[in-house]
């Protein structure tokens, strides 16, 4: 099959490039998939020894204290209202974060090396300009510019796409930063600082953010919305951050992962627009966005077994439906898993001070805050009856392990020979048929296309897992 192939292949580019940390991780999440653990996360700790080490130059001035150590960090299971979740936090007295998701890929593999580009030349200035410029978006959240490791994929302005340029009460707000006066405070304590690497240098940022709003200094904590890290960005936020906790909202699963795809697939008004253009331009932009979606629901299913990154550091989870609905009971609990206060800020859907209304929502623009709506609905949004019962099937250990549903092994074990004899036919799910109709004229069968060929190979490889053992194998505990 597809992993036995690609472990083939992961293995000789090892014989290459064997301090490659990026192949090595690739190996490892491959190994994870076919179930062989520990060789997985020896190769896991040997690809974590190969991030490159900090710069320990020092000239006796001090550093960032080490009590901002304490940093929590917070992932998502599919679209399950991590912003909603974040702008709770936001403004609560005892936590230092920055808005959003811009900072997602802040620990990739290149990150550093550009924002330190222009060190040589221009010093301390160099890498606070080189900063501004790669993070334009938050001193300006209408800016369309990309921010490093694309957190909403590369077609969507991260401003936008978190509903940062449509902010306050009557939305006619938007986030923004004085690029200036945040530029002074930066280059004030980085010439306070003796040796500057990556980790000290983001405890910077979240410093000259927080003296550029006035937000006071004394914080315990710093809140760090990491997103959807890919397992090289998330290892080497650990390996900065040995000590740093992490925080998993999650939300129903089919739902979730409903919502999730749903914001990838083609949508007719773009496909219509493409198609102005010419059949050639729109068929290839739906075949294009059908395989991110198929490449989406593979990342639901690893972030469903859960990721590597939490067997290096178990996670703790935090259920939105408890957030929406009993936040008096929920939000005082995850204060005190934080070390924080409860205070009145963790009830209050803000980000800067200013009204927060979630990112654009098609299904529903008017959702805001602690409203539940979009939780009271079935999955019928994209999914039709038969593809909600192939994922509702695919992730009962998800949904047990999270209360979602009571144990019935019973019928799981008939359900899932259902799911097995209906992907044996390969037969299209509905929502792959709704996406292929989009096409004018396709010049090959639903069945035939790369897309349709990837997702089934992977809905059948979750299949053999949950016949050969169906328990929740992630390593999350709700708080």
């Amino acid at each position: 099959g597809l992993d036995l192939e690609s472990e083939i292949n992961l293995r000789k580019a090892t014989t290459i490039q064997p301090n490659n940390p990026i192949i090595l991780f690739s190996l490892a999440a491959t190994l994870k998939q076919r179930g062989a653990m520990p060789e997985s996360m020896q190769i896991v700790e040997k690809a974590i020894g190969l991030i490159p080490p900090k710069n320990t130059k020092s000239n006796g001035r001090k550093n960032p204290d080490s009590k901002d150590e304490n940093v929590v960090a917070l992932l998502p299971l599919g679209r399950s209202g991590s912003l909603f979740l974040h702008s709770l936090i936001d403004n609560h007295p005892e936590i230092s974060t920055l808005p959003g998701v811009y900072f997602k890929g802040y620990f990739g593999t290149n990150t550093w090396h550009i924002l330190k580009s222009r060190m040589q030349i221009s010093g301390h200035q160099g890498l606070v300009e080189e900063f501004c410029n790669q993070y334009e978006p938050l001193f300006d959240a209408r800016s369309k510019k990309r921010v490093l490791g694309d957190p909403f994929g590369l077609h969507t302005a991260p401003g936008a796409g978190s509903g940062f340029d449509k902010m306050g009460v009557n939305r006619d707000q938007w986030l923004s930063l004085d690029r200036e006066t945040f530029q002074d405070h930066l280059l004030r304590l980085l010439g306070k600082t003796s040796r500057i690497d990556n980790k000290v240098f983001f405890q910077l940022i979240h410093l000259a953010y927080n003296r550029t709003l006035n937000r006071g200094e004394d914080k315990k904590q710093l809140f760090y919305h990491i997103h959807n890290p890919t397992l090289f960005e998330g290892a080497h936020f650990l390996k900065r951050f040995p000590n740093a906790r992490f925080l998993v909202i999650i939300r129903e699963p089919v739902q979730s992962i409903e919502s999730w795809l749903k914001a990838f697939c083609p949508n007719e008004d773009t496909v219509a627009r493409a198609r102005n253009q010419s059949t050639t331009i729109s068929n290839r932009m739906i075949l294009e966005q059908y395989r991110n979606v198929a490449s989406r629901a593979g990342d639901f299913f690893d972030m469903a077994d859960q990721t590597l990154l939490f067997e290096i550091r178990t996670a703790s989870g935090i259920r939105l439906e408890d957030v929406k609905r009993k936040p008096h009971v929920t939000m005082p609990s995850l204060a005190r898993w934080m070390g924080i206060q409860d205070h009145k800020a963790l009830y209050e859907s803000s980000f800067q001070g200013l009204a927060y209304w979630g990112p654009p929502s098609l299904r529903s623009p008017d959702l805001k805050g602690f409203d539940d709506d979009n939780l009271k609905r079935r999955a019928n949004d994209l999914f039709s009856e038969k593809d909600q019962f192939i994922f509702r099937t695919l992730l009962y250990p998800t949904r047990v392990h999270f209360g979602y549903q009571d144990p019935d092994d019973c019928k799981f074990q008939k359900d899932i020979k259902t799911v097995w004899n209906m992907l044996n036919e390969d037969e299209p799910l509905d929502f792959e048929k709704d996406i292929f109709d989009m096409l004018s004229k396709p010049t090959h069968s639903l069945q035939e296309s790369d897309p349709f060929i990837e997702l089934h190979a992977l809905l059948k490889c979750q299949c053999r897992k949950l016949q050969e053992n169906p328990a929740f194998r992630g390593n999350i505990t709700l708080l």
